[in-house]
């Protein structure tokens, strides 16, 4: 996503449904930091709640987590940049995401 800071969404799936999607998301700050969380949306969270169930996997439908989760309503470029924006301005960065190594030159 174009705009300061950079915003980049990386996703095995394309963005079909932004209301049910989970997608990895890097932060790149001007000072060369960079954060990396996974958002999921709420109805992202049911459906893996009731494929695990039906599939046995990961807790058999009992629980969900990820390192750095950040739940949302829905994932689309507008709202992804207002969740970095908001959480940077609350000085919330740092806890909702994780630190990535700088990338060196």
């Amino acid at each position: 996503m174009k705009g300061e800071p950079e915003v980049i969404v990386y996703s095995v799936d394309p963005l079909i449904d932004e209301n049910d999607i989970n997608v990895d998301v890097e932060v790149r700050l001007s000072d060369g930091t960079r954060w990396s969380a996974t958002v999921f949306t709420v109805d992202n969270l049911r459906s893996l709640l009731a494929r695990h169930r039906t599939t046995g996997k990961d807790g058999a439908g009992l629980y969900a987590w990820a390192s750095d989760m950040v739940v949302v309503d829905r994932v689309s470029d507008a709202s992804l940049r207002q969740l970095v924006d908001r959480l940077i301005a609350q000085d919330e960065l740092p806890q909702a995401f994780k630190p990535l190594h700088p990338i060196s030159d």
